[in-house]
């Protein structure tokens, strides 16, 4: 219910005929219990040591939620596996995340993209790994590493590519 809560807020529930559309809770909630022995395989890995096959495994899984009614899936199942794997997922936007790394349309190419851009966040969050972690609980919203790194792609965006 939280992380239903929580997408809701963050916009990917908009009203009328366009724009981001959750599917009913409960076939949110179904297929995430259907997915509950890979998301507690998953629970301690942390983005920065995520081998290949281990991303192969995280697509497999951001592939298998049902979140959104609509054709992308990486936008809003990043988002609910951000909320129950914080340690491993970041969210992923269109406004800041796939601008920082210039993507301004989908397309149908959810894996691709995400085989593209998760070695980077994961190259980022190494290289920032200390200073990520001293800004973890600094700030209501910084409650992981990669939400810390979300905030960071966020700011950047903001200052130095608007």
């Amino acid at each position: 219910e939280y992380v239903y809560a929580v997408l809701a807020s963050w916009g990917m529930h908009r009203m009328g005929s366009t724009g981001a559309k959750l599917l009913p809770f409960e076939e949110l909630a179904r297929s995430i219990r259907s997915q509950r022995s890979s998301l507690e395989h998953m629970w301690a890995w942390p983005i920065h040591s995520v081998t290949e096959e281990q991303i192969d495994h995280l697509w497999s899984l951001i592939h298998s939620i049902h979140a959104s009614a609509t054709r992308t899936i990486l936008v809003a199942n990043s988002k609910v596996l951000h909320h129950l794997l914080p340690r491993l997922v970041p969210p992923i936007d269109r406004e800041y995340t796939l601008w920082f790394f210039n993507y301004w349309d989908i397309g149908g190419l959810d894996e691709s993209i995400f085989r593209n851009i998760y070695p980077k966040l994961q190259e980022i969050a190494n290289r920032c790994r200390k200073v990520i972690a001293e800004n973890i609980g600094t700030h209501p919203w910084h409650t992981s590493s990669t939400k810390v790194l979300d905030s960071a792609l966020v700011g950047f965006v903001l200052k130095e590519l608007s």
